[in-house]
């Protein structure tokens, strides 16, 4: 898994703490609930089942909720690493509370 990789590298080179790379790793487990389908085998949004579809929404209502809309990503390469890891906190603390 692409993820993965990226969290050894960033433990390897210390650019993430033990406690960024704890949130990380809660992030990807809380996420994994939502990965319901192989994205390659999807053509469109029609193609997932009434319960993917309710994932799906349900995923995004959390994302809008903890600020990764539209206007939030725009500004994505000026966030520092604090908030960011900030926001994958409160991604994992929402979906964990449904």
């Amino acid at each position: 898994m692409k993820g993965h990789h990226s969290l050894n590298v960033g433990s390897e080179s210390k650019t993430l703490s033990k406690s960024d790379m704890e949130i990380l790793q809660d992030l990807i487990n809380s996420l994994r609930k939502y990965q319901v389908y192989p994205m390659e085998s999807l053509d469109s949004y029609s193609d997932l089942t009434d319960e993917g579809k309710r994932q799906y929404e349900e995923l995004g209502e959390i994302l809008r909720e903890v600020g990764f809309d539209s206007k939030e990503i725009e500004q994505f390469t000026s966030w520092d690493k604090k908030s960011l890891i900030k926001k994958f906190g409160e991604v994992t603390e929402k979906i964990e509370s449904r």
